[in-house]
């Protein structure tokens, strides 16, 4: 297990019965550079194989397991530190990033802008290969969630390109849900969660699934920006206290926590009549671009949905 709080492998297992299922392996830093230098794809796997027999072994075994639990049509996502290699499913022939061998993984790892930039920005921590099984999810119900001070003070949807305009009349299910779903699973596992980025997603009877923990980040804010969020983060530290603390299972600060006032929580979404970037176009940018290309839009076309009245959490 990581001594890392936003490592997968300190987070990942002991929520596994609340995110898709999903296999960790340990791989090697070398593994991570043979497997992002170039060669020919139909000998990706191959070399691979020879050079790193363990560990290939491992991850075509924890593929078999997951396809084991798929119903013939869908397959697995492999994760490198929590990186989805979103951006290079256009490699594939479904045009998406689920897998059904680790042949394919091995392509949509190397063709992945975001993987790579991952693997050059790792850490000291032994990085990880997580092949998590692909969840039929409808993408208006993966949320982003901004935590601090031991509370979530913010969700927005997930995908800032597309219009959901039913979700402003859903909100205070979809953010209780969240806000609860944080406070009795992540919260406990550590004090530096207390200042995070979470993502989940909710199925149909809105029970919260979680996708990814990360620190927090202010490029990483999709529909809020950086000056609004800082602003709302101090409101919520003077409201709680400047210096927050882990509380035990009977501290009576848990109980603090639901009543605040300050627990109402902010919700944004992207207003209907906004023209959508096309998915797939968007995907062939580069991620700094995208990010330079949607922000003014998405900024223009936005709706900020926090009711007077706080959420009971």
């Amino acid at each position: 297990m990581s001594s890392d709080p936003f490592h997968p492998l300190f987070w990942g297992p002991p929520l596994q019965s609340r995110m898709p299922l999903t296999v960790y392996v340990p791989v090697s830093d070398a593994f991570i550079s043979a497997l992002q230098r170039d060669a020919p794809n139909e000998a990706d796997s191959t070399q691979l194989r020879q050079q790193f027999p363990e560990t290939v072994a491992a991850l075509e075994q924890a593929a078999q397991t997951l396809l084991e639990t798929c119903d013939g049509t869908d397959g697995f996502c492999p994760k490198l530190n929590g990186v989805m290699p979103s951006d290079a499913g256009w490699i594939l022939a479904e045009n998406r990033a689920c897998c059904r061998s680790w042949a394919e993984a091995v392509l949509l790892l190397r063709a992945s802008v975001r993987v790579g930039e991952a693997a050059r920005a790792l850490s000291s921590e032994p990085p990880v290969l997580a092949l998590q099984r692909w969840e039929r999810i409808h993408p208006a119900y993966e949320f982003r969630s901004f935590i601090s001070s031991g509370r979530v003070i913010a969700v927005c949807q997930r995908h800032p390109h597309t219009a959901y305009p039913f979700l402003a009349q859903e909100r205070d299910q979809i953010v209780g849900a969240i806000a609860h779903f944080y406070l009795e699973a992540v919260q406990p596992l550590h004090p530096s969660l207390a200042e995070c980025i979470m993502d989940c997603y909710l199925d149909e009877e809105k029970d919260v699934h979680l996708l990814d923990v990360e620190a927090w980040s202010d490029d990483a804010l999709l529909l809020f920006r950086p000056d609004e969020m800082a602003e709302l983060r101090d409101q919520v530290r003077i409201a709680v206290g400047s210096v927050w603390h882990q509380p035990e299972d009977d501290d009576d600060s848990v109980r603090s926590l639901r009543d605040d006032p300050m627990g109402t929580i902010w919700f944004r979404s992207v207003d209907e009549g906004f023209a959508p970037v096309p998915p797939l176009w968007l995907e062939a940018l580069p991620l700094e671009l995208q990010d330079e290309h949607l922000r003014p839009m998405v900024e223009t076309r936005t709706s900020l949905h926090a009711p007077n009245s706080s959420i009971a959490l």
